[in-house]
């Protein structure tokens, strides 16, 4: 038989799918064309209106890739309209938000940049006593709304607060994995139709892809027993800070999943990761999500705890606070044989490491929102150097990468120069770089006791989640 002709997309040239809306596109093409219409949404483009259109860039610029997709022939009058919602937004439940909490928000936005941040400290109550009702909490209108089906957790609060001493084994960990591909695999987000702002839609996605990790993280450490402490933080469901002598290892481990399986969630927020092979999402999202759990712990530390120097307070992502200098661990004999008091001194220097190498830069600097999602943006996509692992990601990958850093330090720029109205801002650029660079200098510390660990087996299990990954 002769060999069946194959067909090229006429937008970005990948494998074509076939006649859509009146032109050979591939599928993509054909889903960014339909969305885009039925939408009715608008693009402009921020160079030339001259970008190029492949395979590896038809996510960078979405206003030349409709444009494109009108010159090869797409008719717009053959899309239907979107199907109307079982239930519109409007009928969808909202948190009540006083009047009060609106005005100081937007109190908050008019003040400059390193006194502008909302202070999640009100929500911090002392293990000893519920926190000081003087101090009213302030409820914000979320800044997203979605389907609680799309981005549910696939580890429920019911799981991670259960039996913790469940004994688990290297399936567990092979699930887990399994589970975090899934999440990479997807092709398509809630935050993707929502409107961002031209000068900085990267930073703003990531913005609202990591306020929906937040609402997922409250949602799944939330206890009844807050009602009793305040009740402005019962009905929002929001984790009560408060402070803890211990941890339990197993609890621990737990929490390190739930956290990688919502990590994963956030980064598929953006395009141009979704669109890269699922092979090269796993490198890149495994030298990823431990230097943003690591640098987010920092930010969220300082964001409850305030900027005192040399606290040696941390908190952790349930919400317990913890003192690094004197800190017990709690081990289940099927984590290890090992005594809590053995174990000290293999897990509580790294804490404490963690703490004083990034702690005081990040209370000094007082970093933004938007800093935080930039620095987050710059790890992601920052591919290592000559690393085997990323020797193996495609060419195509290695562009999008290199053009991302780009667009971060861009809309960087007009944060600083057009919103916060900042002459010299090469000096927090800097600053942030050192950040990163501290950041990493933790994570392979972390890394090494890793080693460590395995190498005389210490625990039973994977409880740093090491062989996620492999």
């Amino acid at each position: 038989m002769p060999a069946q002709p194959s067909f090229l997309c006429l937008v970005c040239g990948d494998k074509s799918g076939g006649q859509h809306f009146g032109a050979e596109v591939c599928r993509a093409c054909a889903a960014f064309f339909r969305r885009t219409i039925a939408r009715k949404m608008k693009y402009i483009c921020r160079y030339d209106d001259n970008c190029e259109v492949n395979k590896a860039l038809r996510c960078m610029c979405r206003s030349c890739r409709l444009k494109k997709c009108y010159r090869v022939g797409m008719n717009p009058n053959v899309v239907q309209s979107p199907r109307v919602p079982a239930q519109p937004p409007s009928a969808r439940p909202q948190r009540r938000v006083s009047s009060e909490s609106c005005e100081k928000a937007k109190s908050i936005e008019a003040q400059p940049l390193r006194s502008r941040h909302h202070s999640v400290a009100d929500g911090y109550a002392a293990s000893v006593a519920p926190p000081p009702t003087s101090v009213p909490l302030q409820i914000e209108q979320p800044l997203i709304t979605y389907e609680t089906s799309e981005v549910s957790s696939t580890t429920t609060h019911i799981e991670y607060w259960g039996d913790v001493h469940s004994p688990a084994s290297s399936a567990e960990s092979a699930d887990a994995k399994n589970v975090v591909i899934n999440i990479l695999m997807k092709k398509d987000d809630t935050l993707a139709f929502t409107p961002c702002p031209t000068a900085r839609p990267t930073l703003t996605r990531l913005l609202l892809a990591y306020k929906r990790l937040v609402e997922r993280r409250d949602a799944a450490y939330f206890s009844e027993t807050t009602e009793f402490l305040n009740e402005y933080l019962y009905l929002a469901r929001k984790r009560t800070y408060h402070e803890v002598p211990s941890i339990n290892l197993s609890t621990w481990m737990k929490m390190n999943r739930m956290e990688i399986e919502m990590i994963a969630d956030m980064v598929t927020a953006d395009d141009c990761f979704r669109n890269i092979p699922t092979h090269d999402k796993m490198i890149i999202f495994k030298n990823f999500w431990i230097s943003f759990l690591v640098f987010e712990r920092t930010f969220e530390t300082y964001r409850v705890l305030g900027t005192e120097l040399h606290d040696p307070r941390m908190v952790m992502c349930s919400g317990e606070i913890i003192d690094v200098d004197k800190v017990h661990y709690d081990v289940p004999p099927e984590l290890s044989d090992m005594s809590g008091a053995q174990l000290h001194g293999m897990i509580r220097p790294w804490t404490r490491f963690c703490n004083r190498t990034m702690m005081n830069p990040v209370k000094q600097l007082e970093p933004s929102e938007e800093e935080l999602m930039f620095v987050s943006g710059i790890m992601l996509w920052s591919v290592p150097e000559g690393s085997a692992e990323t020797a193996h990601l495609s060419p195509e990958t290695h562009q999008i990468a290199k053009e991302m850093v780009r667009r971060l330090y861009d809309e960087l720029f007009h944060y600083y120069k057009f919103e916060c109205k900042m002459d010299n801002y090469v000096y927090r650029v800097s600053e942030l770089m050192k950040l990163i660079s501290l950041t990493e200098r933790t994570v392979e510390s972390r890394k090494d006791d890793i080693m460590l660990t395995k190498m005389f087996n210490i625990f039973k299990l994977d409880i740093f989640m090491a062989e996620l990954f492999q």
